[in-house]
């Protein structure tokens, strides 16, 4: 039974699900580099899950002639684990964790339902890939990762013109400045600096460095 399925199996939806995985790693690839929290395994996941469940509704419509209405079943377990997977996600300070878990519980509710249909080969290849995406690209995940890490701070002021001193602090520093924002509270100055460091420089090195200016009231991390 197992080798006539083999046999038998449309290699045409193989290649649905490795071209959703691929486009949805290109997607995941700019966002890890661009520093957001769902990133390549993410993408990749929730791409290559969402192609597998479509193709999942077109065999069963297709080769089983199986009624529209019986999809709302699979549906009501996609939306449900859904929520399960939030459950994963946390936030620790400016970054949020457990986005790839979350991708990975609703991905294997998807290959539950394929099992369940009883559509072993595409189940085993959505594994494949998946298992691909999790182990295979663990590491290139994380230098992305590394590389758009950003440091993002709290400074206050007592006069805004000394904002200069500050901003030519970091070009001594040779920092890349993603993101610089103004915010004025009770009288003082406020800035947000997002910034892509350098040279191994942690956010204690360069809070401890601008902490020894006098025109800086504090610095803390955001």
């Amino acid at each position: 039974m197992f080798i006539d399925e083999i046999v038998n199996f449309d290699y045409i939806i193989l290649v649905r699900i490795v071209v959703a995985a691929l486009l949805g790693g290109v997607i995941g690839f700019e966002r890890s580099i661009s520093g957001h929290s769902a990133g390549l395994r993410t993408h990749i996941l929730l791409c290559m899950g969402a192609a597998t469940v479509m193709a999942l509704s077109e065999i069963l419509v297709k080769k089983y002639n199986c009624p529209n209405e019986i999809l709302r079943m699979g549906a009501q377990v996609i939306s449900g684990v859904g929520f399960l997977g939030a459950g994963s996600i946390i936030l620790d300070g400016n970054r949020v964790q457990g986005m790839t878990t979350a991708a990975g519980v609703w991905s294997t509710a998807c290959l539950g339902l394929v099992v369940g249909s009883g559509e072993y080969m595409l189940a085993i290849a959505a594994t494949a890939i998946m298992l691909l995406a999790l182990v295979g690209f663990h590491s290139l995940s994380n230098r992305v990762e590394e590389k758009a890490k950003t440091i993002k701070i709290r400074i206050s002021f007592t006069d805004r013109n000394d904002i200069n001193e500050v901003m030519k602090r970091f070009e001594e520093l040779n920092l890349n400045v993603r993101k610089f924002s103004l915010v004025y509270r009770d009288g003082d100055t406020e800035a947000i600096a997002v910034i892509k460091p350098k040279n191994g420089m942690t956010v204690q090195t360069l809070i401890c460095d601008l902490s020894g200016y006098d025109c800086v009231v504090g610095v803390e991390k955001n």
